[in-house]
């Protein structure tokens, strides 16, 4: 229907379609899509896809997602989507009232087993050549809430193909800083009263719609990870990571966990739990 009133408008299609084989790329060029953002949680990694989904479509082009962090093969996406969707609604009232379970949930997975990271499908500065070599020409770069100076450092990351520094600044939706914190949470293991109350202080130690206060709870070295994601370029992963140790050796390698922010962020999410089931 757009492509017939608005023939010169540049059909986007979202993340969020879950589009993940080239069965259902093609579906959607073939209802006029221009672009085709891919299921990233799914597909950033699998290049057999990548390049069967390039080689199938004639005119739409492939866009992946780069900046995202959540974990691999997430099962809580559509629910998550679903969720986001309605998370505006103005009969929510306070929107401390949308409880985005989901993502809890899934950071608490990441902080009990810092792999998660490793696993989660982002995509590096120096690794956009992989997918370029392809014929993949759009990369989606996110947080448009952020302040200017933030997605500019991004920006600038990915146009000069290098980051020295924690990736979790290229990747995460939260916990930007001005400059790196040295401050600790004075009073650890706090009573709290309410599920708000316990946003509140996850949302101020993450920096989440903030700057962040404290030490980043995690440390990923992305001059550390080098050529990391050739093995999966090259076909090493198998999609099986109960038997691999790839992404666990390389976790290893390049990630620091700040212990005293990382075991305090566990219990407030235990704490969440709790509180919500009660």
């Amino acid at each position: 229907m757009v492509k017939k009133h608005f023939p010169k408008l540049i059909c986007r299609i979202s993340t969020f379609c879950c589009i993940d084989t080239p069965e259902k790329a093609l579906r959607w060029e073939e209802l006029g899509a221009d672009i085709i953002c891919l299921d990233f949680v799914k597909v950033n990694r699998r290049f057999d896809i990548l390049q069967k989904t390039q080689n199938t479509l004639k005119k739409s082009k492939i866009e992946l997602l780069a900046t995202n962090s959540c974990i691999k093969d997430c099962p809580f996406i559509h629910t998550h989507v679903n969720n986001i969707a309605h998370a505006s609604d103005i009969s929510f009232g306070d929107n401390m009232n949308y409880i985005d379970w989901c993502l809890h949930k899934c950071q608490l997975i990441e902080l009990r087993n810092p792999t998660e990271y490793i696993r989660s499908p982002w995509i590096r500065p120096e690794d956009l050549h992989y997918y370029e070599k392809i014929g993949i020409e759009h990369i989606k770069l996110t947080e448009r809430g952020f302040p200017t100076e933030i997605l500019l450092k991004r920006l600038r990351a990915y146009h000069n193909r290098s980051y020295d520094g924690n990736l979790l600044d290229l990747i995460q939706g939260h916990g930007y800083t001005f400059g790196e914190k040295k401050h600790h949470p004075k009073k650890i293991h706090k009573e709290f009263t309410d599920t708000k109350q316990i946003l509140n202080e996850i949302f101020k130690i993450r920096g989440f719609n903030q700057p962040r206060v404290y030490p980043a709870h995690v440390f990923i070295d992305n001059k550390k990870l080098g050529n990391f994601l050739s093995f999966f370029v090259n076909g090493g992963c198998k999609n099986n990571c109960r038997t691999c140790t790839y992404c666990n050796r390389i976790a290893r390698e390049t990630i620091i966990q700040n212990k005293q922010i990382s075991d305090y962020l566990i219990w407030l999410y235990e704490q969440y739990e709790k509180k919500l089931i009660n």
